[in-house]
């Protein structure tokens, strides 16, 4: 017997739900992407997304305050 696959049609992509307890949202070009529950972990994913993306603005923005953090670009230095 073969298994049944379900086939789903292209959908739009939406925003992203606010993960509960996640207290950073990273957003690339004003577009919310991700989110986080401790800073350096963000900081960490940011500047990760800002190397595969070096023209786009990324930002780290803590939910509660409100405080925006842009992302500078750091090169990959390989290997430590």
């Amino acid at each position: 017997m073969g298994k049944e696959v379900a086939v789903r049609a292209p959908t739009k992509l939406r925003p992203l739900a606010k993960v509960s307890g996640a207290q950073f949202e990273i957003s690339i070009d004003g577009t919310p992407r991700t989110y986080r529950d401790r800073k350096e972990f963000a900081i960490k994913a940011a500047e990760h997304l800002k190397r595969k993306h070096p023209n786009s603005d990324i930002v780290v923005k803590d939910l509660q305050s409100g405080e925006a953090t842009k992302i500078k670009y750091k090169p990959d230095l390989g290997p430590r």
